[in-house]
């Protein structure tokens, strides 16, 4: 998940800048800020992930938990 939300509910960008929790738009579970380097050019890319796999169910998930 790419954009997130903070506690006043104003949307936040998964970047290097950004705060390390956020709220799900969708489900409004905790979010944590993850990165990863990318294939290509070994740069790291940002983005949200639920806190320690919670909300399985929530839609904002690439892929829901079955």
């Amino acid at each position: 998940m790419k954009v997130a939300q903070n506690k006043d509910g104003n949307p936040v960008v998964a970047t290097d800048s950004a705060p390390k929790q956020a709220i799900c738009p969708r489900c409004g579970g905790v979010l944590e800020l993850r990165s990863r380097r990318t294939m290509g050019d070994g740069c790291l890319t940002y983005f949200w992930r639920h806190q320690s796999n919670n909300n399985t169910k929530c839609t904002g998930r690439r892929r829901p938990v079955n």
